[in-house]
């Protein structure tokens, strides 16, 4: 009896040596795949055990066990969490082989990323912005009304970004400038920065109650510097020299002067005579008139020339001069 026992002892431990034999007739062996805690994977793609583990293992199987797809990298700067049991039921559903997960008991994924900071987005927004302004009288400041929340875009190989202009024509006032984020070569996110665009000027001010119809001079006005942002056609350096002008209406003390406040003197009065020419082609004559309303130089105003009993348009042209074209 004890003799029986030996000889089946001696089997069982002869047949814990063979090898174990897959369905396709190829010897199979142990395949040991140790888990990392932590791996960045590219966002959006498949990630495969052989991005998140070291396997070991005779080289046809290491090479299947790394192939095995065992879900989807994260968004861009989050994270999910691969479990050892879950792929040790992804490796025996797909190899049917014996196998030996070791390590950590999870494995974080995180999903591969560029964090751009927002203050970053706002300076290279300002900064083009500023490029574009105009260059005249005046002077712009550029301020900055929210900084942008930080971007996280998915990491390429190269990566950019460009400034645009949401607004069509810079003018003072709100502006708002997009900022594309362009990951090799395709753009992945955008934001936009608002600011607000202040028009500094030198600006012609009353400095004191000018009346209808008064000249306008060193006596009721100055120069001073001004922010112009909510004032439409100030009178400033580049608008020529407005001294003699007169007041249209009233202008309160402290008012900046603009466009439509003034206007040059008349240069013809009603009733006065003035020298008209008068020319028709290659023809022209020389000869008197009365002014039939008052008149500043570039305005068409009536005149009726000696020669003639009616009116006619004639442009004026200097003072006590008009022009009549035929």
């Amino acid at each position: 009896m004890r003799a029986f026992s030996l000889i089946i002892v001696v089997f069982i431990l002869q047949a814990m040596a063979l090898p174990i034999w897959c369905a396709d007739g190829t010897q199979s062996a142990v395949v040991l795949v140790r888990l990392l805690p932590e791996v960045d994977v590219q966002p959006a793609k498949p990630v495969t055990l052989g991005d998140i583990a070291d396997i070991r293992g005779p080289a046809a199987m290491v090479e299947k066990t790394r192939s095995i797809v065992v879900g989807l990298g994260p968004l861009p700067g989050k994270t999910a969490c691969v479990y050892s049991d879950r792929i040790v039921a992804r490796i025996q559903a797909e190899l049917h082989a014996p196998i030996e997960v070791k390590g950590a008991e999870a494995t974080t994924l995180l999903g591969k990323s560029v964090r751009i900071e927002g203050t970053r987005l706002a300076e290279l927004a300002k900064s083009y912005l500023e490029s574009q302004l105009p260059s005249d009288a005046y002077t712009y400041e550029v301020t900055v009304c929210r900084v942008p929340d930080d971007l996280v875009v998915a990491s390429g190989s190269s990566y950019e970004l460009r400034a645009r202009l949401l607004n069509a024509m810079i003018t003072p006032g709100p502006k708002a400038v997009a900022v594309d984020v362009v990951v090799d070569k395709k753009i992945v996110a955008t934001t936009s920065v608002a600011f607000t665009v202040r028009a500094i000027a030198e600006v012609l001010t009353a400095t004191r109650a000018i009346r209808q119809g008064e000249p306008i001079g060193p006596d009721n006005v100055r120069w001073e510097s001004r922010d112009t942002t909510r004032i439409k056609t100030p009178i400033t350096r580049d608008s020529g020299n407005v001294f003699g002008w007169i007041a249209k209406a009233p202008i309160a003390a402290g008012a900046v002067l603009t466009s439509t406040d003034i206007a040059p003197q008349f240069v013809v009065r009603k009733g006065e005579t003035v020298s008209v020419t008068v020319t028709c082609g290659l023809v022209k004559l020389d000869t008197v008139g009365e002014v039939r309303q008052d008149g500043r130089i570039g305005d068409l105003i009536r005149v009726r020339p000696a020669i003639s009993s009616q009116d006619v348009q004639a442009r004026v042209i200097a003072p006590g001069t008009v022009l009549i074209t035929r």
